[in-house]
């Protein structure tokens, strides 16, 4: 059946692409430079896919806060459920008009149907990126409210890039932040750190309008994508050649860029071939 082609995740934190402290602002400057860098890329190529994740930033976390919803589910009222949708189609939509205006092919996959309600990629997910990949377009998710008997929790962006790791043959994923990687300090001074392992020690801060865990909750996340056997970047997407080389090269021990490597004894996962 052929090998399978190598997958990069890429998650557009919502600290990049909006100005997160203002609620309902697009980032403009920062999202059409992730954007040009994406397309200079010439990615999704015969030898490797590309699937985008981005996050709420002052849109959807705005409206998450302001109604009380979180990643647990709660009942709410409908309109609650509506606004903070709403918010999250215009960011995504800005998102779309800049990938397109850049000359990249997005396909929106939305996550209520990616995600089932054990935080799995669900098969209709699977089969939806796999078209994509076979029309040579970029699957493109974001984190939405998720809405089942009666109750609503946020399906967020990390979930999402967690799930597609679990099961895709993914082996890089990089966090494009609107800092230039981790620190050891939470007050964001020196130098960031070029590696981290879960022993180390590190002082994290929360934003503004961010309720799914801010940057330790990507840590985390890396952590676990890391013993999946996936590469781990925590980039600054204003800096688009770091972007650009950790789309493009292989060997990145040049970027200024903070890193997780792979396990050795990486966890076994179910990869598929979405055919």
């Amino acid at each position: 059946m052929g090998e399978l082609v190598p997958v990069t995740l890429l998650k557009l934190g919502g600290s990049l692409i909006t100005h997160k402290d203002v609620p309902l602002s697009v980032n403009w400057i920062a999202l059409k430079r992730v954007a040009n860098a994406i397309s200079d890329s010439r990615l999704p190529s015969k030898k490797r896919h590309l699937v985008l994740v981005h996050g709420g930033g002052s849109f959807g976390h705005y409206y998450a806060g302001k109604f009380g919803l979180s990643v647990g589910p709660k009942a709410v009222p409908a309109i609650s459920i509506a606004k903070t949708t709403e918010s999250m189609m215009e960011l995504h939509s800005a998102v779309l008009r800049a990938l397109v205006s850049a000359r990249v092919a997005p396909e929106t996959i939305l996550a209520q149907e990616l995600i089932t309600r054990n935080s799995n990629l669900s098969a209709a997910g699977k089969r939806r990126i796999g078209s994509a990949f076979v029309q040579g377009l970029v699957p493109v998710s974001f984190g939405n409210v998720g809405e089942s008997e009666g109750m609503a929790r946020i399906i967020s962006g990390d979930s999402i890039c967690e799930a597609i790791s679990r099961t895709l043959k993914v082996d890089r994923v990089i966090f494009a932040m609107d800092v230039d990687g981790i620190y050891s300090s939470k007050n964001l001074k020196g130098s960031i750190l070029e590696s981290i392992r879960r022993e180390d020690r590190i002082e994290t801060r929360s934003r503004l309008f961010d309720v799914t865990g801010g940057i330790e909750s990507k840590i985390q996340l890396g952590f676990r994508v890391a013993r999946l056997g996936a590469e781990v970047f925590y980039v600054n997407g204003n800096r688009p050649e770091r972007l650009l080389r950790l789309l493009t090269q292989r060997d990145c021990s040049g970027v200024r860029a903070t890193t997780i490597v792979p396990e050795k004894n990486s966890s076994p996962r179910i990869v598929s071939r979405l055919s």
